[in-house]
Parts: structure tokens; sequence; C-alpha cells
């Protein structure tokens, strides 16, 4: 997990306000946190509770991968915060 997400999930936890407005508009409060969102991604936040956990499957592009190495760096190079 990198420092800047990391920092984000502490912000978030200690800033309901903060938590309040990154659900509504993620795209937003990244762009202030300085990181590059393009206009034609779409951000959906999701939240686990104690009884529902999400799984998320990274966008690849459209071949599969041929190592666990490729799988790495083709799962981080997509997303906004890896």
């Amino acid at each position: 997990m990198n420092e800047s997400y990391k920092q984000l999930l502490i912000d978030l936890f200690a800033d309901p306000q903060l938590m309040a407005r990154f659900k509504e508009d993620p795209k937003a409060v990244l762009k202030e946190r300085g990181e590059a969102v393009p206009d034609d991604v779409e951000i959906k936040v999701v939240e686990d509770t104690a009884n529902l956990r999400h799984f998320v499957i990274p966008y690849l592009g459209t071949e599969t991968p041929s190592s666990v190495e490729e799988l790495e760096q083709r799962a981080t190079k997509y997303w906004i915060i890896a």
C-alpha cells in the first residue's frame, strides 16, 4: 500500500467531513491531494462493514498477463492511488 493511499485512509477516518466529501465526490478530493484522475475515469467508493467485504478485480487491459510480475505491474498501472 503506498504512502499517499495510507495517509488518505488515516485522514478519512479522522475527519468525518472529509469522509462525507470523499463518498460524494472522490475525484475532487483526490485532485485536491494532487492525484491525477483522468476525466473519463469514474471512481466509485464502497465501504466495508463488519459483515460485508468488497473484492475489487483490477482492470488489466484486454490481454491476459503472462506472469505474476506482469499481473502486478499492470494491476497497479490503472490504480489512481496504488
